[in-house]
This record gives C-alpha cells, sequence and structure tokens, in this order.
C-alpha cells in the first residue's frame, strides 16, 4: 500500500490523504490530493516528486500555490494495508489533539509527541484489566499527565543565522596578474 499525505506544519495535523497500490507512483497517488489543497498554500514536498506534470498540475490547479522540494533523502516504508494506515493517521491526530486540548494555551507541534504516545500505550495497555466504570478516571489521569510532554520554550537566538561555505576539495587556481 502506498500512502501520501497532506500535512499541516504549524499544527502537525495531516489534513489529507490518498491510497493506492505500491504498485501505483506517489506522483500518481499525490495527483488525488490537488483538489482538496487550498488556495494561496505553500507546499513542501519530499525529494521523491520530481515530477514536473505533478508540480505544474499542483501550480496551476488553484490561485497562488506554490511549492519547494527540499533536499533530504526520503524514508523507506513498509507495506501495510489501508486500515492500518487510516489507523495510524487517526491515533496521530488524537494523541496530538488531545494532549494539546487537555492544556489550555499550548498548541499540538509544543508536545513531545513521541514520549507522550509511549505514555498513552503504557496507560491505555491496562484499560483492558480496568473495571468499565473506571475508564472516565483513567482517561482523566491521561489528559492531567499532559504537561509532563510540554516542549521547553526556544530561547530567542543570540546570532543571525548564516550560511556556511562548504570546504573545497581541490584548492582554488586563481590567476595571477603580471604587471
Amino acid at each position: 500500500m502506498r500512502m501520501v499525505c497532506q500535512m499541516e506544519l504549524t499544527r502537525h495535523l495531516p489534513t489529507a490523504a490518498a491510497f493506492d497500490s505500491v504498485a501505483v507512483s506517489e506522483m500518481v497517488v499525490a495527483e488525488q490530493l490537488i483538489a482538496q489543497t487550498p488556495d494561496h498554500p505553500l507546499t513542501l514536498f519530499d525529494k521523491g516528486f520530481y515530477s514536473l506534470g505533478l508540480l505544474h498540475q499542483w501550480q496551476t490547479t488553484g490561485h497562488e500555490r506554490h511549492w519547494l522540494l527540499p533536499l533530504k533523502k526520503g524514508a523507506q516504508y513498509r507495506v501495510v494495508e489501508r486500515q492500518e494506515l487510516w489507523g495510524v493517521l487517526l491515533a496521530y491526530n488524537v494523541v496530538r489533539f488531545q494532549m494539546a486540548y487537555s492544556l489550555k494555551n499550548v498548541e499540538p507541534n509544543e508536545l513531545r509527541f513521541t514520549q507522550s504516545m509511549a505514555f498513552i500505550v503504557k496507560e491505555l495497555s491496562v484499560l483492558p484489566a480496568v473495571s468499565p466504570g473506571r475508564i472516565p478516571e483513567v482517561i482523566r489521569h491521561l489528559q492531567e499527565m499532559a504537561f509532563a510532554f510540554v516542549l521547553p520554550h526556544r530561547r530567542e537566538r543570540s546570532y543571525p543565522r548564516a550560511v556556511q561555505r562548504r570546504p573545497q576539495r581541490y584548492p582554488i587556481k586563481h590567476k595571477c596578474q603580471s604587471a
């Protein structure tokens, strides 16, 4: 199964997803998301999306659409079923949203996702042994622990960003000026 997701970056919540067979190219699967993309976005594509047809169609279908291609290695994914992918997307959104919802004035991207998920999985693994009347108490405990997963605030930069030159493999030959 192949999945292409569209994610809103400030909150880290998936906004759309498309699925198809692993035999179908990611660019073809991504075409299913074109109609669901709102106008005036800046879309970041993974390195594997070097299809001028897809990028042109993406940009010309809506109004004021722009895109970027980051230069990084793509991730490897195992073959999974469509139902499992939807389950992963739902769990991701539930964890991000519910943990942030438990706290006031905290956005979902301000939480430690991996630690939150590990805590929730650990706590829910004992849920089958809990009597049905105590389930609301367990959920309340999960929500009360959300504060423990808030990321520390980043301090402001004390120095400006700068692009550093990469070292040259070979010395640069300079032209000699004769007088």
